[in-house]
């Protein structure tokens, strides 16, 4: 498996700081496979100290949760390097959730919504047509419902799902497979999300990027990766490393010594 893969590439390299990500399932459908990757990282030796390298933590987080427009539960796993310290004097400090962003902060700002559903342009293939469709009779019902328009409701549809599957001022999940075909639909815009938009639903500035893919390749890419979270997960470990950038600005200390997501939420004792 290429988990396993990793592992061995963590052992073999012993990283200061080690972050792993993957689907809610490795949890709640493959406990076993989880707890073996957890046994597997706190079971590395630093050969330098002959003590157990790692201290473990693994927490499930939704991005959404933190200031981006993607419901997209995944199982983190940190594991942070002792470098001779007692485990017990490494403390980690999860990130809190953060107030909701909704759909707007990730459309472009050049898109102008559609004033009205009359003749709405639906997508090309069959089960796209279908799916949305399904979404424009339920908002229908919706704006019935509140004494409302249909065009009030900011929906993104996956219009490759088999069933209705969408995010009322949220993404459905970011996949690999629909992303590289454009497969998510803004119902307020009439189109696909575009690229740059799905990059800001995972947490990344398209203006930062410099991008020598395809669109769909790039979609793909992205999608298959964890968000960039807005929060704080980062590591000082007491290693040679960290030695290294001392005398430098503060700025280029915290740069050395952020893991992701921010910094100050693992520290020693």
């Amino acid at each position: 498996m290429r988990s396993f893969e990793v592992l061995r590439v963590v052992k073999n390299s012993l990283p200061r700081a080690v972050i792993l990500e993957n689907v809610k399932g490795l949890v709640t459908q493959h406990p076993r496979v989880f707890n073996d990757i957890i046994a597997r990282l706190r079971a590395m030796v630093d050969p330098q100290t002959g003590q157990k390298a790692y201290k473990v933590f693994a927490k499930l987080l939704n991005s959404c949760d933190f200031r981006l427009p993607q419901r997209r539960e995944r199982v983190y796993i940190v594991a942070v390097k002792a470098c001779g310290k007692p485990h017990d004097s490494i403390v980690m400090r999860w990130p809190q959730p953060l107030s909701p962003v909704g759909l707007a902060s990730i459309i472009d700002a050049d898109s102008v919504p559609l004033s009205d559903y009359t003749r709405y342009p639906m997508p090309t293939t069959k089960t796209g047509r279908k799916n949305v469709a399904k979404m424009l009779e339920r908002l229908q019902g919706w704006a019935a419902a509140r004494g409302t328009r249909a065009e009030m409701f900011p929906v993104v549809v996956d219009v490759g799902s088999s069933n209705l599957n969408f995010g009322l001022n949220v993404c459905p999940t970011l996949t690999r497979s629909r992303t590289a075909v454009r497969g998510f639909w803004s119902m307020q815009h009439g189109r696909p999300l575009r690229l740059t938009e799905v990059l800001r639903a995972q947490g990344l500035d398209p203006q930062s990027l410099k991008i020598n893919v395809s669109e769909n390749q790039m979609g793909a890419m992205v999608s298959n990766g964890f968000s960039f979270l807005c929060g704080g997960v980062s590591t000082r470990p007491p290693c040679r490393q960290q030695r290294e950038v001392r005398g430098k600005p503060a700025s280029a200390r915290q740069s050395a010594s952020a893991i992701a997501w921010g910094r100050d939420s693992v520290t020693h004792g």
